[in-house]
């Protein structure tokens, strides 16, 4: 990598990376700046440790998150709707195992790298030498 592409590189990083933590600032703003900087070093955590460093703020499944919506809402009976087109992309691993009415056959047909990547824009670099 020449100087100036490896400059490139940096930049295009350090911008992801500035806008990384103004996005989690805005959503924790119980943490400081200096805490998201600490906490915001490229590593992975679990769900119990991102819930202990104020990350998150609760552990659980769809089931969960549903539950939750309705308390909130003050409803005891809701449904969720999701729209699709046929044969598009499904962003999440529900839709894959259950979406398609296969059950627990869906299994077979999960596309791992997909759920890698979540369904949501990423910036992805290949440079070899």
């Amino acid at each position: 990598m020449t100087a100036e592409e490896r400059g490139i590189f940096q930049s295009v990083i350090d911008s992801f990376y500035q806008r990384f933590l103004a996005v989690v600032q805005e959503g924790r703003p119980h943490l400081s700046a200096e805490q998201i900087k600490k906490l915001a070093d490229g590593r992975i955590y679990s769900g119990d440790q991102a819930k202990a460093a104020g990350l998150i703020d609760e552990i659980g499944y769809l089931d969960d998150a549903i539950d939750l919506a309705k308390k909130k809402a003050g409803l005891t009976e809701a449904r969720v709707v999701t729209y699709g087109r046929r044969g598009e992309y499904h962003n999440n691993i529900y839709s894959r195992l259950f979406g398609t009415g296969a059950g627990i056959a869906g299994l077979a047909n999960l596309d791992l790298l997909s759920m890698v990547r979540g369904g949501t824009p990423q910036f992805m670099y290949l440079w070899m030498p």
